[in-house]
């Protein structure tokens, strides 16, 4: 599901939410890239909110895509859309995955007899 938001922190809070309901006892990371260096974050999904606050800080206006079915555990994308990205810099990108659902790894890139090793639904 694709969302527009102009506050960064309604749009961290719109993915955290989703993840929570969907995939309450998940490990998640989430990665920054941008005009700085990147940066990781490790954490459980109740404490995602946290953590995307202050990756998305200083984003002005953020569009949200949230799939959370992704068989491979990408499962949200967070990018900006404010003056950065129009001043020819390269606007920031938030990338969220899963790592690991009630206990068990996803392994991304992997498929175990066509069908993803851990069931998402």
């Amino acid at each position: 599901m694709a969302e527009r938001f102009r506050d960064a922190i309604k749009a961290a809070q719109y993915v955290s939410q989703g993840l929570l309901h969907d995939f309450p006892d998940a490990l998640v990371d989430a990665y920054r890239l941008g005009k700085s260096k990147p940066r990781h974050f490790a954490s459980e999904t109740k404490d995602l909110e946290r953590v995307l606050v202050d990756m998305c800080r200083g984003f002005q206006s953020v569009s949200v895509d949230y799939h959370p079915a992704n068989a491979y555990g990408f499962v949200a994308e967070l990018w900006e859309n404010g003056a950065s990205a129009s001043n020819g810099t390269p606007p920031g990108r938030v990338f969220v995955m899963l790592c690991k659902v009630k206990g068990r790894p996803i392994a991304v890139g992997s498929r175990l007899a066509g069908r993803p090793l851990v069931d998402l639904k």
